[in-house]
């Protein structure tokens, strides 16, 4: 009896972290714009599943921040503000110096330096053919390296909390400026010359310099 029970619970966690996965990918690929009502009968459909696990889904993307939720109305896409946005860029430029600090006590540079360098020979074959998607994933490749190359978990974990979020903001900003990845491949050549130059005054103006933007969220 006891099996049974586990085995349902399992099934049905697994649905719920299915159906998370799907409908975060389909966030994050502006199916939705922003403010957008998230209809969970069409997502019941869609999916074949009950409403349950899509309700689960959705609560954990509002724990996320993806999502929102308003009295009477259910979820909707999340609707970014200059401020909102703000907070999130001053957040993952503190959790990449961070990460740089540990860098340099490390003697990892040179494995930062290598990182950075695969990122951005990656960005360079970029056209404007290329996807929002797959240019803004590239971008953030590149900044992640501050942290990805310490191999600690824990950072990034948070790395990840920010991450989908700020990914949000930067697909919507490069869909309204097409040639925004011409000036982000720029800026990260300049972030990578100075790392090179151990000038870590340099790097740590350029890095809130990259994430200092106004967007346009109206």
């Amino acid at each position: 009896m006891k099996a049974g029970v586990t085995m349902r619970k399992i099934k049905k966690n697994t649905m719920k972290n299915q159906a998370y996965e799907i409908i975060r990918k389909k966030i994050l690929n502006q199916s939705y714009i922003p403010g957008e009502k998230i209809s969970i009968a069409s997502l019941t459909e869609e999916l074949q599943i009950s409403n349950t696990p899509i309700r689960e889904a959705l609560s954990m993307l509002e724990e996320h921040g993806l999502v929102e939720i308003t009295p009477n109305s259910g979820f909707k896409m999340k609707q970014f503000t200059q401020e909102s946005f703000n907070e999130l860029t001053d957040a993952f430029v503190g959790l990449l110096l961070g990460g740089y600090r540990m860098c340099i006590m490390k003697k990892k540079i040179p494995q930062l330096l290598e990182a950075m360098e695969e990122q951005l020979n990656k960005q360079r074959v970029i056209t404007s053919a290329y996807s929002d998607f797959d240019i803004v994933d590239e971008a953030f490749s590149f900044d992640r390296c501050f942290v990805t190359v310490l191999q600690n978990e824990r950072m990034n974990q948070l790395c990840n909390s920010i991450f989908d979020l700020l990914f949000l903001a930067g697909t919507y900003e490069q869909s309204h400026n097409k040639v925004a990845y011409i000036a982000n491949i720029q800026e990260h050549e300049e972030i990578f010359q100075a790392v090179r130059e151990r000038n870590h005054e340099k790097v740590e103006l350029l890095l809130h310099k990259h994430f200092a933007k106004r967007l346009d969220f109206s």
